[in-house]
């Protein structure tokens, strides 16, 4: 992989002599950003037009000059202006500077007002929009074709599930029967909003019941074991 390179670049089109001045801190990898927008017709505008006229093979990748990151800027609107790339009939950036064109306010005033002239009032023709009914309907949401309900229905008759298949599914899975019973007595409780001392003593209670002695010991035990392997001593 070649080492980072900060300086101006130019994506040239040899077959007329046009090209595209860039800048970057890291040119080799601001490259593989270009082929790879382009490949995809998502590059610069002038640029993305003349890659997809006149093909890959016809444009080559150029270092013109390398610098310090604090002058990039600066040094790719010079190169900008001395190949002329901004012009069309010479280059295809955008602009002479290395900053986007912003519009005015009243630039922008004009462009929204023409979008909305240009939308505003239109309907679709009646031909129109018989021919859009007919082209979505038995598509995405609506009644579903009674043949498909057959179909289904008669791909299920006949098959049954066993009584360990039924048994199986209707157990909870992962979960043992006594802390099933603890969780469901803890649920019956939270559902009946529980919030009173009595209710508090209550769940208090199920709680010290579930951890019994003998599960304290146990964790305890499992605890000093886990601890003891880790320490290279035994428990």
């Amino acid at each position: 992989m070649k080492n980072r390179v900060c300086g101006v670049y130019a994506i040239v089109n040899t077959t007329n002599g046009k090209g595209y001045v860039g800048s970057s801190w890291n040119v080799y990898g601001r490259w593989r950003h270009h082929r790879k927008t382009l490949r995809g017709g998502t590059g610069s505008q002038y640029l993305q037009r003349a890659w997809s006229k006149h093909g890959e093979a016809a444009f080559a990748f150029v270092l013109l000059d390398e610098c310090a990151p604090a002058v990039v800027r600066e040094l790719e609107a010079t190169w900008i202006g001395l190949l002329g790339a901004c012009r069309r009939s010479e280059g295809y950036n955008l602009s002479p500077t290395t900053t986007y064109v912003t519009m005015t306010p009243d630039g922008r005033a004009r462009s929204n007002a023409a979008v909305s002239a240009c939308w505003t009032g239109r309907k679709h023709r009646p031909e129109s929009l018989a021919l859009m009914s007919q082209q979505r309907r038995g598509k995405g949401c609506g009644p579903r074709d009674p043949a498909i309900g057959q179909k289904i229905s008669a791909s299920l008759t006949g098959h049954p599930h066993s009584a360990e298949r039924r048994a199986a599914t209707s157990r909870p899975h992962g979960v043992s029967p006594k802390l099933r019973a603890h969780l469901d007595r803890l649920h019956a409780l939270t559902r009946e909003r529980a919030q009173t001392q009595e209710g508090r003593a209550r769940l208090g209670k199920i709680s010290r019941d579930a951890w019994t002695p003998e599960r304290k010991a146990v964790m305890g035990a499992r605890v000093r074991a886990w601890w003891a392997f880790h320490r290279g001593t035994t428990p």
